[in-house]
């Protein structure tokens, strides 16, 4: 099945949001279109990033758009999808946020403010049972709930040795001058009770008083290793509040997919995976946290097998096929069909134009921003729309720190780059001639002649030139110096014969060819060539 999403996070490979959500409906064997929202309207404009967002979905005929919380989206927009034929499934996954007991007023008109577009979709999944009564109480569309799965057998649970520390991993949601929230109050308990601690995210450093325990954001490699490998994980999905908000949040399913025991507080919606003390740990108060964790830290094996059953305990609500089959029993109640099995397609040959200046934009937006690895995964889309695209083999090329590794992206951009040179533009309408184009033939072959020279590749060097030579009167001799300094006489005059065929008059690579023939005991080969620049230099002072 083809199934569109569109988010303000961008879809980078580093990404848990994407390896949740893209990684693991792929897993399930789902083909997955996944646009950052946010990039595309700082490009486009609102109006244009969603002409794009129905652009892709044309183009790749999609059968489902999920429309979640982080969504940027009009009625409009949904309309067109529905018009194209895509069933439109609304997954509420932070509905905790919002409908958890206590909460303020304000949150509720933020409520009323998420859901407004709910009715433009065909079925809305929540992840929190709340919700669903909460939601009929206030006259709001009434969503179904379904535990969100994950997909745990992308992530390696096998055991590893572990550290003696309590680890919190994600953000601190510190704001300056508010009373601490949930997440710094248990973390201020736990290190009053003089227990090792680590705060995994850069946010801890900003916290008074916790700065010496916060921890650099770890990648998402790193993320997972932390997970597997602290004695006791502290769950704390509460946001800015100062009190735990009861639910579901990913950061559970997370520390359970890597074998990671945790303490968190008590969900009804954690019942759906957990057995609690055999799977999870619960504390309903800062002191209960302080205890749990003292109690799993001096019992590292009771905390490993916590967490190795929690691991086995998420196949209890299985992964995105499950979840799919059971949001198209949903669809197929209100007469609507979901072909579950729709095979994947590439993209309709007439719109890939257009879908390759979209990622090309995105790629270049992210690197000039200095974000590589989101650069890089737009550079990739590039190349799954042409193998050979220019902007695509470059890009992934300068993206690659290991000159040896950028090698064939450099050779594969210039073998497939026709010549370019230079044109003078004349004046128009009473302005200047200016220089336009650009030689991108030049541009990616000195990336392949300094990677050939600093790798001995000296034949290659020869192969490139005898691309370029006809249109760049001066590479053939600047590499044949660098040749002769590398002490590579033979491959030096063929490099100087490829600038004569194409410049006969280029009287510095005469003069050293010349030398070299001279060198060589070649007398009669070096007077010719001397002769010849001899002529030339002549008519040149003539003005011939």
């Amino acid at each position: 099945m083809r199934i569109l999403i569109w988010s303000h996070v961008p879809p980078a490979a580093t990404s848990g949001y994407w390896l949740w959500l893209k990684a693991g409906m792929e897993a399930a064997g789902h083909q997955v279109i996944a646009l950052d929202a946010l990039a595309l309207a700082s490009l486009y404009g609102p109006v244009g990033m969603q002409r794009v967002i129905l652009h892709y979905a044309r183009a790749y005929a999609v059968d489902a758009a999920l429309v979640v919380p982080s969504n940027i989206v009009e009625p409009a927009l949904l309309q067109g999808l529905r018009q194209l034929g895509c069933a439109l499934i609304g997954l509420r996954y932070d509905d905790a946020i919002y409908v958890g007991p206590g909460l303020p007023l304000k949150a509720m008109g933020v409520l009323r403010g998420l859901t407004g577009l709910d009715a433009g979709c065909d079925v809305v999944v929540t992840v929190c049972q709340r919700a669903v009564t909460l939601f009929g109480e206030l006259g709001l569309p009434i969503p179904h709930y379904l535990p969100v799965p994950y997909p745990y057998p992308l992530i390696s649970a096998e055991p590893l040795p572990q550290e003696p520390v309590i680890r919190l991993s994600g953000s601190a949601r510190y704001v300056a001058g508010d009373r601490d929230n949930w997440r710094i109050s248990v973390a201020r308990a736990l290190l009053a009770a003089d227990l090792p601690v680590e705060l995994c995210h850069d946010s801890w450093a900003q916290v008074p008083g916790l700065q010496a325990f916060a921890r650099p954001t770890p990648t998402l490699a790193g993320f997972f290793h932390g997970l597997r490998t602290a004695t006791v994980n502290v769950s704390l999905p509460s946001d800015y509040l100062p009190q735990p908000v009861p639910g579901v949040r990913l950061l559970h399913l997370e520390t359970a997919a890597a074998g990671g025991m945790q303490v968190t507080s008590p969900a009804v919606e954690l019942d759906d995976y957990f057995v609690a003390d055999t799977d999870i740990a619960y504390a309903d108060s800062v002191n209960g946290f302080v205890t749990q964790a003292r109690h799993y830290l001096a019992h590292p094996d009771s905390a490993r097998q916590l967490g190795q059953s929690s691991r086995k305990a998420l196949a209890r609500v299985g992964g995105w096929d499950v979840w799919w089959t059971r949001v198209g029993e949903l669809l197929a109640a209100k007469g609507i069909t979901l072909d579950l099995a729709a095979p994947h397609r590439p993209p309709r040959p007439d719109m890939v134009l257009t879908l390759s200046l979209v990622a090309a934009s995105l790629a270049h937006l992210h690197e000039a921003a200095g974000d590589m690895d989101t650069a890089a995964t737009y550079f990739d889309e590039l190349l799954v729309y042409d193998p050979n695209d220019y902007a695509g083999l470059t890009g992934k090329a300068r993206l690659t720190t290991d000159p040896e590794a950028a090698r064939p992206y450099w050779l594969q951009a210039f073998s497939g780059m026709a010549s370019t040179r230079e044109l003078v533009t004349p004046a128009l309408f009473g302005s200047q001639a200016f220089l336009t184009g650009t030689d991108f033939a030049s541009e990616s072959a000195s990336h392949c002649l300094l990677i050939a020279m600093e790798t001995a590749r000296y034949d290659e060097v020869i192969t490139i030139l005898t691309k370029l030579s006809p249109t760049n009167v001066a590479i053939a001799h600047t590499m044949a110096l660098q040749l002769l300094e590398h002490k590579q006489g033979s491959h030096c005059v063929q490099a100087l014969d490829l600038a004569i065929q194409h410049w006969p008059e280029d009287t510095r690579s005469l003069r050293l060819r010349a030398k070299i023939h001279l060198h060589y005991g070649r007398v009669a080969e070096a007077d010719a060539d001397d002769a010849r620049a001899d002529a030339f230099e002549s008519a040149a002072r003539a003005g011939v």
